[in-house]
This record gives structure tokens, sequence and C-alpha cells, in this order.
């Protein structure tokens, strides 16, 4: 009996392991993205890999913040996109790091954001994503559609 016990809690820690998954489509450019229309990230998968990206439509500075990190393995590489800061040059990084945390600034006019591959072990990806310091799920646009996140952080399949 106590065998049976046991079993069963390992069992239900396992699962309790594993990420609750967003049901969203992440396939697609947002429909609607274009810089500096609305204080938003967006956010979407192709056959190059992942793309995030930030924006806003405010002449005040905004402070976009978070974490972007994989379950089950690592991330392969990091290309900044946006618009660079005056004389910095953008370059492809290949990292294996276990995740990718930003804290960075911008106002109208202006875009942020990675182009990123994780490695084939991945599952799931976890992000948390704030404006100003604050969750705002309905910022958050996923793919084709522009779905939000029922709540940040959230988790999406790492494969569409």
């Amino acid at each position: 009996m106590k065998a049976m016990i046991a079993a069963a809690l390992l069992a239900s820690a396992a699962f309790a392991d594993e990420p609750k998954l967003e049901p969203i489509d992440s396939k697609g450019m947002p429909k609607d993205y274009k810089v500096g229309a609305s204080t938003r990230y967006a956010l979407w998968q192709d056959d190059d890999g992942w793309h995030f990206r930030y924006t806003t439509s405010s002449d005040s500075i905004i402070a976009f913040t978070g974490t972007i990190q994989p379950a089950g393995g690592r991330i392969s590489s990091i290309t900044p996109r946006g618009t660079p800061a005056k004389g910095v040059k953008q370059e492809t990084k290949t990292t294996t790091a276990p995740k990718y945390t930003f804290n960075l600034k911008i106002n109208r006019g202006y875009e942020g954001g990675i182009d990123f591959t994780v490695d084939e072990n991945v599952t799931a990806i976890k992000f948390e994503l704030k404006v100003n310091g604050k969750d705002v799920p309905a910022q958050i646009y996923i793919g084709e559609n522009g779905t939000h996140p029922k709540e940040s952080p959230f988790h999406l399949a790492a494969k569409k």
C-alpha cells in the first residue's frame, strides 16, 4: 500500500512540472502589427524560428522587461532586431543560454526584439512580459490572429 501511495505521489509531481500551454496558434506575424501603432508585444513563429518584438505609440519612455525561458532545452541562437541605438551594429549571437532576459526602454517610433531558435529538446517556452513593471496580457499579440494570452507569465508550445 505504501508503495502505491509513493508511486501516485511521484506521478502527480511529474505532471505538476509540465507547463500548462496556452491554446494559441503562434504561426504567422500578427496581421495588425506596425511599429509605433500602440504599446504592445508581438510574438510569432514561422519556418525560420521565433520572432519577438515590442513597440510603443507613447512619446514617453516605456520600459519593456521580461524573460523568455525554454522548457526541456536551451536557446540555440539569438539575433537582435528592431531599431538599434545610434552607432550600434546588430549581429547574430549564437548561444546555448537557458533563457533570455531583457530590460529595455523605448518611445514612439522605435522597436526592439529578437529572432531566436531553440534546440530540439525544447517542448514549451515560458514568456514573462511586462510593460512599466506590470503584467499586460491584453498588450501581447500572438500569431497571425493577434491572440492574447489569458495571463502573464504564459507558456506556448515550442513547435508549431
